[in-house]
């Protein structure tokens, strides 16, 4: 994964707690870990493996391809 697809799965992680109201450490606990481990991840400073993205998307109930950039054209 490049920086600028991180960029972008983190910015729609974020977005999406915020559009649901919650708290990183409401979706934190929901996720099982702790609130500085899932800060790091919406920040980017750690990166997001194929099962918690399964994880964040079942919280939204949404799909893993949501929450992925766009295919290049």
């Amino acid at each position: 994964m490049n920086e600028q697809h991180k960029t972008i799965i983190c910015r729609k992680i974020k977005e999406l707690r915020k559009q649901y109201g919650y708290t990183q450490l409401e979706v934190a606990t929901l996720l099982n870990m702790s609130q500085n481990t899932y800060s790091d991840m919406e920040s980017g400073k750690t990166k997001i493996d194929i099962e918690r993205l399964y994880q964040i998307a079942q919280l939204y109930n949404i799909s893993i391809s949501e929450l992925l950039p766009p295919p290049p054209r």
